[in-house]
């Protein structure tokens, strides 16, 4: 099974896939508050995390795959 991560380039810090999203907002200080019904995310916040997410990885970090058993 491979696992996706993100790796800096100057660093070598690495964050996996799963915790991209929550650490990518956190280091920028974003909050989010849930809008839409039961208190979950609507369609345009999830797009709005997905889209904010890959941007902040776009720049000094490089996507690596990591094979596990």
């Amino acid at each position: 099974m491979k696992v996706k991560y993100y790796k800096h380039i100057h660093t070598d810090e690495i964050v996996y896939e799963e915790d991209a999203e929550l650490y990518a907002m956190e280091k920028l200080g974003v909050n989010i508050t849930a809008k839409g019904e039961n208190g979950n995310l609507t369609e345009e916040q999830q797009q709005f995390i997905k889209e904010f997410t890959d941007w902040y990885f776009s720049g000094n970090w490089i996507m690596e795959w990591e094979e596990i058993d």
